[in-house]
């Protein structure tokens, strides 16, 4: 059981701080027969849906294939509000209705306050694009381990510390953006090789993930990280790559970009601790690096100018900022 100070969001009042008791593994109160037609569940949400308007831009709506099954939802500034139950001390942040909208193949909910997620969307098994944006998302349920069609994955700005080691299970997963959150590690990321791109600038994330062999876009900007120890791991497969590592507190690139430096086509460094640059980064004659930020760094001048010399010689082709 987890106890959490949240915030308890009503339409037609303001936000009233209170004491939630959360049960960690919300058993599932949902009748399933209550709602026989999606469009009945639809109706059923509290707040308006517009059902396939002609404009999608700026608003809450969903669309509907011929068989007049949802297919896709989105939730756009919507002040959810939360159920509590002095008897069963229960919270859910959104409707767990949802859940039986069993042909829905993407869900975008964005800035709105959803701290919650029901274990309900897990039963969202055709569930292709889930973007849960700007709203202060707190946790997810294990239960999306089964969104095993999943492939776009939009958690960014919200208020998570933690994923849950079940994440792990979504094999079809390729692109996953976590960026500003409060995440300090995301080793439950390792082995994810389906993953492809991987937004997660502006956490307090100290360690690189580790074995994602098809990770092309990897963006871990404003970060905390030390050292890149495992970047070895990341990208084995031989594609073009995009490594941002910007505005990190990085002395150390390990030896074992070797492994990966001649698929590397930019790679940012800027804004570290470096003090030199590590030979491995020149030894490869036949890199595909195109682009190199090794700025603001603690080179002393005279390191810098024995780097430029070299990259000059070794690396003629390289566009380089300084």
């Amino acid at each position: 059981m987890v106890i959490s100070k949240n915030v308890i969001y009503n339409p037609a009042v303001f936000p009233i701080e209170r004491e939630i008791v959360v049960e960690e593994n919300e058993r599932s109160t949902l009748d399933c027969t209550k709602f026989p037609r999606d469009i009945d569940i639809i109706r059923s949400l509290p707040f308006p849906v517009q059902l396939s308007p002609t404009s999608t831009v700026a608003k809450t709506f969903a669309l509907m294939n011929n068989n007049n099954d949802v297919t896709e939802l989105t939730i756009y500034k919507e002040n959810l509000f939360y159920e509590f139950n002095l008897d069963d001390q229960t919270v859910r942040s959104i409707p767990a209705e949802i859940g039986q909208l069993t042909l829905l193949r993407t869900l975008r909910i964005y800035d709105s306050p959803v701290l919650h997620l029901p274990n309900e969307f897990g039963n969202l098994k055709l569930l292709g694009t889930l973007i849960i944006k700007n709203s202060s998302l707190y946790d997810l349920p294990t239960a999306i381990e089964n969104l095993s069609v999943l492939t776009t994955l939009d958690l960014s700005y919200n208020n998570l510390k933690t994923l849950p080691s079940t994440i792990a299970s979504l094999r079809s997963l390729q692109t996953l953006d976590i960026q500003s959150n409060q995440l300090t590690s995301i080793n439950e990321l390792n082995n994810m090789n389906s993953l492809r791109y991987l937004y997660a600038q502006n956490c307090s994330i100290t360690h690189l993930p580790k074995i994602m062999s098809q990770l092309i876009y990897l963006y871990m900007s404003y970060n905390h990280l030390q050292d890149l120890i495992g970047i070895g791991t990341l990208g084995t497969v031989s594609q073009m790559k995009d490594f941002d590592f910007g505005y990190n507190q990085i002395d150390f690139i390990a030896p074992e970009i070797s492994r990966i430096i001649r698929y590397i086509q930019k790679l940012s460094v800027k804004h570290n601790r470096l003090t030199y640059l590590a030979k491995e980064i020149y030894d490869q004659p036949n890199a595909a690096t195109t682009f190199l930020d090794i700025s603001e760094n603690l080179f002393t001048g005279d390191e810098l100018n024995s780097i430029k010399a070299t990259i000059k010689i070794k690396l003629p082709a390289i566009k380089v900022t300084y």
